[in-house]
């Protein structure tokens, strides 16, 4: 008798587990027929939309190798370009909003502090100078990073 409900419940299960892997599989193919192809370059990302571009300009146009490679330096080129004007833009933009983000900031802190006793205040002052300190690290970090490129400076507290 316990062997038969050993045998049921291992039914069960793998009946269970099948309908896993069959709703995945369904899933998977479902979302390949309904995601738009630009979607699915974003979640490939720039380097897969990268290599595959080399690849059709290299197939269609019969490209040889000498081709290849200064189609290569030439895709390396637009995208210092673009990434230096991703760069100037966001600085603009920060810049322009960066008023009313202070502003917007400075009421935050002034509402956290009128709810806090007289201790709770010198420990959030405490606070906000470390993630000051922290903003400007992962700053100097960034900008080292990007080539030195100075950027805008976050509020202070």
């Amino acid at each position: 008798m316990k062997r038969a409900k050993y045998w049921v419940i291992l039914q069960l299960l793998g009946v269970f587990a099948s309908g896993l892997v069959v709703g995945a599989l369904a899933y998977r193919f479902y979302d390949l027929r309904q995601t738009p192809p630009e979607a699915r370059l974003k979640k490939e990302g720039p380097a897969a939309f990268r290599s595959r571009f080399i690849q059709t300009m290299r197939e269609r146009l019969k490209l040889d190798e000498e081709q290849v490679r200064r189609l290569d330096q030439i895709m390396d080129a637009s995208r210092k370009r673009v990434d230096e004007v991703r760069r100037r833009a966001d600085a603009e933009v920060r810049r322009l909003m960066a008023p009313e983000m202070e502003a917007i900031l400075k009421d935050q802190r002034a509402a956290i502090e009128g709810i806090l006793n007289e201790e709770q205040r010198v420990e959030y002052a405490r606070m906000l100078e470390e993630r000051r300190l922290e903003m400007e690290k992962r700053q100097r970090r960034r900008e080292k990073n990007a080539g030195g490129a100075p950027a805008v400076k976050p509020p202070k507290p």
